[in-house]
């Protein structure tokens, strides 16, 4: 059994004025290094230096996390362009005519899961203005269904920033011991247990505390050196 629903929300906006500021929040797939999320933000910068400079002050990449609709949200994966406009009267275009003209420049960025471009705004959170909910029990299926649906909401002009808020966690590995083959090595349930997560998450195998005496001489001179400034 398996449902969609459609909402709509009144958007009430604290004030008719043009956009200064906007990002490009880009989400990889989960698992994903900084390295590879920095990759992606320095095409998506690229792009943005692209357009012209008369309508653009500044532009800042950062890998590691993102600004929502909601709350910022933290993780490898994350990354976000914000892109500084100048002032309203001195450039020809507004702010969302920028953003679109971006948004045409990106297209499908290679290996991203999203790219959304958001203008920065200052008042409270609010979700999107158009929300389609689909429900039900079996996950595949759902899953098929939102992208269907995301696929026909493209062929509707003027829509833009189209996504699901559906995030998969990590891949989860089990492992199931067999006692007798295990005992065989000698090893026991427990043991083997240790050692998968060893692999995977590592362990503390020691800690040590540096003795005062194994500080560096330059260390102590400009201790004190401090002092001496202390006292003067």
């Amino acid at each position: 059994m398996m449902g969609a629903a459609l909402a709509t929300k009144e958007v009430v906006l604290l004030a008719d004025e043009d956009i200064q500021r906007f990002d490009v929040r880009v989400r990889m797939p989960n698992g994903s290094s900084l390295e590879r999320t920095m990759s992606v933000l320095q095409q998506v910068e690229r792009q943005a230096r692209a357009l012209p400079t008369a309508e653009v002050t500044g532009i800042v990449a950062q890998a590691g996390w993102s600004r929502t609709r909601l709350w910022p949200e933290r993780g490898k994966q994350l990354g976000m362009v914000e892109v500084f406009l100048v002032r309203t009267e001195r450039r020809g275009r507004r702010g969302k005519e920028i953003m679109e003209d971006l948004r045409q420049r990106l297209g499908d960025i290679a290996g991203s899961v999203s790219v959304e471009v958001a203008a920065v705004t200052f008042g409270p959170p609010a979700g999107m203005p158009i929300a389609i909910r689909v429900a039900g029990q079996d996950y595949n299926k759902m899953r098929r269904l939102a992208d269907l649906i995301k696929a026909d909401l493209r062929y509707i002009p003027n829509t833009v920033s189209i996504s699901d808020d559906f995030r998969p966690g990590k891949r989860e590995l089990r492992v199931r011991v067999d006692p007798e083959r295990a005992a065989l090595h000698g090893l026991t349930d427990d043991q083997v247990g240790l050692f998968v997560r060893a692999v995977y998450d590592g362990v503390v195998t020691s800690r040590y505390r540096l003795a005062a005496k194994l500080v560096p001489d330059f260390v102590h001179s400009a201790i004190n050196r401090h002092d001496e400034v202390d006292e003067g």
